[in-house]
């Protein structure tokens, strides 16, 4: 039995109620992988949200004007952002996107009293490595939700 499969029923649907309002927030889905999906005792608990390029860009990259040959605007801060995870070298659009990953995911720990790791992810990477790792749905708000909360800029 896995970390998620034993986790005390009142923690597990705070957590579900949280990615919910994180589903709204980012207008994507929301996701447990890693380890509390495979050990009984995992060091942190891996919630993603998946992004289109889109809400990626809309939200992380707008005004940051990132070519990248002729790939769409949305396109091009997905592949600039991956790159600058392999090489280290961050840009205004990997700090924007790390500091609101820290934020979140604190806020999520304060709530669920678990050691989360959250990350928001274009879902080019998350295509690319993570397509056959084993996920857990815990939330995506119905598109009627979105549109009472406005899309904000990090």
């Amino acid at each position: 039995m896995n970390a998620y499969e034993k986790l005390d029923p009142k923690k597990r649907k705070i957590l579900h109620a949280r990615s919910r309002l994180t589903s709204v927030r980012y207008r994507s889905p929301v996701f447990l992988v890693g380890s509390a999906l495979k050990a009984e005792n995992p060091r942190d608990w891996d919630v993603r949200v998946v992004m289109t390029h889109r809400t990626f860009y809309q939200i992380f990259a707008a005004e940051l004007n990132i070519e990248w040959g002729s790939l769409l605007p949305e396109e091009a801060a997905a592949h600039q952002w991956m790159q600058e995870g392999r090489t280290g070298e961050w840009t205004a659009l990997r700090l924007r996107w790390g500091s609101e990953c820290v934020k979140q995911g604190d806020s999520l720990c304060n709530y669920t009293g678990l050691n989360i790791d959250f990350q928001i992810q274009p879902s080019l990477e998350n295509d690319f490595y993570y397509k056959d790792e084993p996920r857990t749905f815990l939330a995506r708000a119905a598109p009627k939700e979105y549109q009472k909360v406005p899309l904000e800029r990090v």
